[in-house]
């Protein structure tokens, strides 16, 4: 009797013995049974889908590899193999390289895909970045660009040491959008993509002085009125002083009217002082309708307001601008 228990339970305390007796037995084995909401819904097999939600992906994967670790990555790809893309995904997004080592070992990814570092790279994912460029995986140059964009200049500084693609003038543009100083003086001292008036554009937009001054002191693209017009409106009057006072390109109406429908006073108070663009209607309708009622009476006070339905064509651009308060 003692013998026959003990080959029982030999046999049932053998990992392999017992997958074997399990397999034909209905259901799955508790380590699947966390990941089968992905499994049984055919969304989650595409990147479009799952990469806005890739924060929810990880509310389930997280505390699975917690509890897991890798050691059933493998099996979970042998059984449900529509779950490799978002398996790589959450892998490649949030820096888990020893599931990309898996996957890329066992033919789970495409080497010849750019969009595996692309992912990597424009979430700052250095070492994941690393393993790739060393089993040469296909990149484009809109990786740099968005590892520059999200203002992570190790990821830049590696692509630019390690990869031939390149970037584009993206790169600084949006790295100049998003405030990453580091990463345009890096771009300026070591690539020749430069940037085009965009990147003091969208600088000045989102009040980044540092970056506007930067460009201003050492690159020749220049701006638009579009950095002073959107500078205004988002209220940085510390970068309006300083495109009114180094810069040539000046404004539009666009800039007071802005400023006034945002409820930023002290802009229109300087841009009436020291510029003669003044502004339309829509500076005090806007201003009136969101109960800025200082500026309205600054402006009943102190500013002529243009009225620039300067053509009688009712499809005039200038009079739809006017009227609805936007572009046509």
């Amino acid at each position: 009797m003692q013998a026959d228990t003990a080959a029982v339970a030999c046999c049932l305390l053998a990992p392999e013995i017992l997958r074997c007796i399990c397999q034909f037995q209905d259901g799955v084995d508790a380590y699947v049974v966390p990941l089968l909401e992905f499994h049984n819904e055919k969304r989650w097999t595409r990147l479009l889908h799952i990469l806005p939600r890739i924060a929810d992906v990880d509310d389930v994967l997280g505390p699975w590899y917690d509890l897991y670790g890798t050691r059933h990555v493998l099996d979970v790809l042998r059984l449900m193999p529509r779950l490799a893309v978002l398996l790589s995904t959450h892998a490649l997004l949030l820096g888990n390289a020893e599931v990309v080592q898996l996957m890329d070992e066992h033919d789970y990814l495409d080497r010849n895909d750019p969009h595996h570092l692309f992912l990597a790279a424009c979430n700052g994912q250095l070492d994941v970045v690393a393993l790739l460029t060393e089993k040469n995986y296909a990149m484009t140059s809109q990786a740099m660009d968005m590892a520059a964009m999200n203002g992570f200049r190790q990821v830049v500084e590696y692509l630019h040491i390690h990869r031939t693609e390149g970037c584009t003038t993206q790169a600084m543009d949006l790295a100049a959008g998003n405030g990453h100083l580091d990463v345009v003086q890096f771009l300026h001292a070591n690539r020749k993509e430069g940037c085009n008036k965009w990147a003091m554009n969208l600088a000045a937009a989102q009040g980044h002085l540092n970056v506007v001054m930067f460009l201003d002191h050492h690159r020749s693209e220049g701006c638009t009125t579009h950095a002073m017009d959107d500078a205004a409106k988002a209220g940085h009057l510390d970068v309006v002083r300083f495109l009114h006072k180094y810069r040539h390109e000046g404004c539009t109406t666009d800039a007071m009217d802005g400023a006034a429908e945002n409820g930023y006073l002290n802009v229109v108070k300087f841009l009436d002082e020291n510029r003669l663009e003044g502004c339309t209607r829509r500076a005090r309708q806007r201003a009136i309708a969101r109960g800025f009622n200082d500026i309205v009476a600054y402006l009943d006070s102190h500013v002529l307001i243009k009225d620039n339905t300067l053509s009688s064509d009712l499809h005039c651009p200038w009079r739809w601008r006017d009227y609805f308060g936007g572009r046509p």
